[in-house]
């Protein structure tokens, strides 16, 4: 995804400490949906709560002045929508690439009720932010 809007990710950033005041740590459910069936998986014991931390918290992030001032010059240069940072969902993207606990996920359930269609990750990325730049919420990228 950095390869796309012309970014890099330096090697060590998840090794680098986190800036004061930047980041933020947020306890989910005190038992999660899989302890209900840690015994017959051989789970008892070991589900552990799970937690969203962030680096950054892009709630924050997306009200700092310094962020909003950049937007606003990069939507005049690009013609993207002015509001578009306000209506972003940050706190779902938090969530998302903010849990620090794995994802099981099986999709038996879902073929015997007959969804058998498959899409690849960045494929559907890439169309999503392909979109998102036809409709100007998005600068255009060369990728």
């Amino acid at each position: 995804m950095a390869k796309r809007f012309g970014s890099k990710v330096p090697a060590n950033q998840f090794d680098l400490p986190v800036e004061k005041g930047t980041g933020s740590i947020m306890d989910l459910a005190p038992e999660p949906p899989i302890a209900e069936t840690a015994a017959e998986r051989g789970l008892q014991g070991k589900v552990a709560p799970g937690k969203v931390e962030q680096r950054i918290d892009l709630i924050r992030w997306s009200q700092r002045t310094d962020v909003k001032k950049a937007w606003e010059r990069l939507a005049a240069r690009e013609g993207l929508e002015k509001d578009g940072l306000e209506k972003a969902t940050w706190g779902f993207m938090g969530f998302v690439l903010g849990r620090n606990y794995n994802i099981v996920q099986s999709m038996s359930k879902a073929r015997r009720l007959g969804w058998n269609g498959y899409i690849d990750t960045w494929d559907s990325l890439s169309e999503c932010f392909n979109e998102l730049e036809m409709e100007k919420i998005l600068p255009r990228t060369t990728s």
